[in-house]
């Protein structure tokens, strides 16, 4: 995230530990609460030194507790709902979570990694990843004009009304697959589509963006 980004980029509400044996079974899952700051849970397992480790962040408790196997893993799929712009303080597509019955904006993240010769009090990493990609758009009118029409540069301006967003999908894998494109790549299944309040900005030339 970027040095000025809204809370929203890096908070974390929900996270859960869910670890796989060799044949693919989930053998201890756990909701992992922040401790100053940090995210780690202290596991005592017998009889596994390899497997998969992965954290789930900001996601319901159903959801994580629904993946058993993984193979459901990596056909997990969540539902997405979204925050209204006012809602996101004028940000559009950015997802909402109901935790304790309260609506909290925070982006979906992901993060495994394979056990291999696990140790007593070993130390395992496990870094996430947001679901989300962000996109920032500046607008900026450079006319780039001399002389006598210098005076029409600086009256001419360019109005922006609202702007929207279409297509966004209300779906994301946990895990991507190299071999398959998702069916609602394209948003066109079940799309979301956001509109911002009235702007009205007047962007003038060069120096206002």
């Amino acid at each position: 995230a970027d040095g000025d980004a809204p809370a929203f980029e890096t908070d974390v509400y929900t996270a859960y530990l869910l670890i796989f044996d060799n044949n693919g079974n989930r053998v201890y899952f756990a909701s992992v609460d922040e401790n100053n700051g940090s995210w780690s849970q202290k596991v005592t397992m017998t009889n596994l030194t390899s497997g998969t480790a992965c954290f789930i962040a900001n996601v319901p408790q159903t959801f994580a507790e629904g993946i058993a196997t993984i193979t459901d893993l990596n056909s997990a799929v969540l539902t997405l709902t979204y925050a209204t712009y006012s809602e996101a303080g004028g940000y559009l597509g950015v997802p909402k979570l109901s935790v304790n019955g309260e609506y909290k904006l925070c982006l979906p993240m992901f993060g495994s990694t394979q056990i291999s010769n696990m140790t007593h009090n070993q130390t395992l990493s496990i870094p996430v990843k947001r679901l989300f990609a962000k996109i920032s758009v500046e607008l900026k009118l450079d006319m780039n004009l001399s002389g006598l029409q210098s005076t029409i540069q600086t009256l001419t301006n360019y109005e922006l009304s609202y702007f929207n967003l279409h297509n966004l999908h209300n779906k994301v894998r946990l895990v991507a697959n190299p071999n398959s494109e998702s069916s609602w790549k394209d948003g066109s299944a079940n799309p979301a589509t956001f509109q911002s309040a009235s702007i009205d900005a007047k962007i003038y030339n060069s120096t206002s963006s």
